[in-house]
């Protein structure tokens, strides 16, 4: 998965062996099972995900019933802006991966930190 990520990377901006080490090192691939809730109504959101592989989707409930508003797939970030930039509650529903899911699940404290390896 890592090489994924590198490789998507890459497609953006060539990456020194340093660059793709740090990225490496500072950014681990995750997995969740179907069904999992990565962000709830209220919740604060305390990570931004890139999807290497699955989909998530995010629904508000209405009446009690689901209404999905947003699909994020593959090679898409997936943040709830505000919320993560603000740390204010979420106003959407949920966010719940739909199958298997893989990719970066980066943590706010990381986004923050800047490594001398990625400042460009």
């Amino acid at each position: 998965m890592k090489k994924t990520l590198l490789e998507i990377a890459s497609s953006y901006v060539s990456l020194t062996d340093e660059e793709a080490r740090a990225i490496e090192e500072l950014i681990p691939v995750v997995e969740f099972k179907a069904g999992t809730v990565l962000l709830h109504e209220g919740q604060v959101s305390q990570e931004c995900f890139f999807i290497l592989q699955g989909c998530i989707r995010q629904y508000v409930l209405q009446d009690g019933v689901e209404k999905t508003t947003e699909f994020f797939t593959e090679e898409q970030a997936a943040v709830s802006f505000t919320s993560y930039a603000q740390q204010v509650p979420a106003k959407h529903y949920a966010w719940k991966t739909r199958s298997r899911w893989s990719g970066v699940a980066m943590p706010r404290q990381t986004c923050t930190k800047s490594s001398p390896s990625l400042r460009r």
